[in-house]
């Protein structure tokens, strides 16, 4: 699955089970479900993560533990416990999720580069990518604000969790495709529905589809969960219980 697909679908798994299990989480932290929609593929030389991370590739085979179920532990055990016992390492991932942002812009700016014949010059390429740009802003700024909120445990406790659904989410986002991965590693038989090929039309389709579903849920949990009320903003800068 490419990877903006399986962006859309970590911030759909997010949003669904949030609304599913009526536990709302601090909407800015959907950055951490984007990067860790990602992040399994950092592993391949060529993917939107691995490109600033070669090193890694040459080390682990694409599709192999990052994408298994020993690589799901790993990740979760990893992150649950740096989140819960070092306040510090929350800080340098809320740093990192400034690099992330800028991935997140450079990834939806290859996107939007046939934006006239899309829109037949009702908007330009370059309007979009200065909404896109302010857009960018914004979530730097709303960072900086996380970056006095971490003393919270509630709100590293939500990060955590958001993290490993992003995980989960580009698993299953690779399950389903024709490829399959090594769910069982260290077993190295692929598996998964083979219901499309990646970069395939369907998986166009299906991505079109995404973005419609993610308007949806987004709609569904902004007016669930009355994000426009003060208290939903405030409620990280009271004691964790």
């Amino acid at each position: 699955m490419l990877a903006i697909n399986h962006a859309t679908l970590a911030t759909a798994s997010a949003l669904g089970l949030s609304l599913y299990f009526e536990r709302p989480f601090f909407l800015p932290l959907l950055l951490f479900v984007i990067f860790a929609g990602v992040f399994p593929d950092i592993d391949h030389p060529g993917s939107e993560l691995g490109r600033y991370f070669r090193p890694v590739g040459k080390f682990l085979p694409h599709r192999g533990i990052t994408h298994s179920l020993v690589g799901v532990g790993l990740f979760a055990g990893l992150i649950y416990f740096l989140l819960g016992q070092n306040i510090y390492f929350t800080y340098f991932l809320i740093v990192a999720a400034f690099f992330g942002n800028y991935l997140l812009e450079k990834i939806l700016q290859r996107y939007i580069g046939s934006i006239d014949e899309i829109t037949r010059n009702i908007i330009s390429e370059k309007q979009v990518n200065f909404i896109l740009h302010i857009f960018s802003m914004a979530i730097n700024f709303v960072l900086v604000g996380l970056l006095f909120l971490v003393w919270n445990q509630n709100l590293r406790f939500e990060i955590a969790v958001l993290l490993i659904i992003g995980y989960i989410a580009h698993l299953i986002g690779d399950w389903v495709t024709i490829e399959g991965i090594p769910i069982f590693f260290p077993f190295k038989k692929k598996l998964g529905l083979k219901l499309f090929r990646t970069g395939s039309g369907v998986e166009t389709f299906l991505g079109f589809c995404l973005v419609g579903l993610n308007s949806y849920l987004l709609y569904k949990y902004a007016q669930h969960f009355d994000i426009a009320s003060i208290d939903y903003w405030t409620r990280y800068m009271v004691a964790s219980e």
